[in-house]
């Protein structure tokens, strides 16, 4: 039987730690944010993870993500190494666009919110300044008819003259 070794460093100084089931989640959680990837195995109560004790690398054993460590580092072969780069690299790239995208979207949502923003300021103006037209009007009239009582009521009668009932 071949000793186990480490899928990064190749060291035989392997620690397995079994987590229980129901700290997967957890587990991997931390895993994921401390920039490892792990994987899970399914079929018992406890799942084991191997932790390296030279280089510090953790990874749950007969899993893909195994696999991809012993590619990378060149344990499978150079061609193989080369494949899995090539796939990081994709990954890399489709992460990037999708930020890229992301990011495109939340310029436009922006950009529709300030000429949203700018239109309703420009409409609300343009109410305003009619108000203000109206209400100057209104109160010109209102002068003038204070002024000459007389000549407003006839002006006012030549423009506006009465509907006759032709019936």
């Amino acid at each position: 039987m071949e000793a186990a070794n480490c899928p990064h460093c190749g060291s035989t100084s392997i620690q397995a730690v079994p987590i229980e089931r129901k700290n997967v989640g957890e587990a991997i959680l931390t895993e994921y944010f401390l920039g490892t990837a792990a994987g899970v195995a399914a079929g018992s109560k406890t799942v084991i993870q191997a932790i390296c004790l030279k280089c510090g690398t953790q990874w749950f054993p007969g899993t893909s993500q195994e696999n991809r460590l012993r590619a990378l580092s060149g344990q499978l072969g150079a061609a193989a190494q080369r494949v899995e780069e090539r796939e990081i690299e994709q990954e890399n790239e489709e992460r990037e666009a999708k930020q890229r995208t992301t990011w495109m979207v939340i310029a436009v949502l922006i950009g529709l919110v300030v000429l949203a923003v700018i239109g309703g300021s420009v409409y609300s103006s343009r109410q305003d300044a009619k108000m203000r037209e109206a209400v100057r009007q209104r109160d010109s009239v209102a002068a003038a008819q204070r002024a000459h009582p007389v000549r407003a009521r006839n002006r006012t009668a030549t423009e506006n003259p009465p509907k006759l009932n032709h019936d």
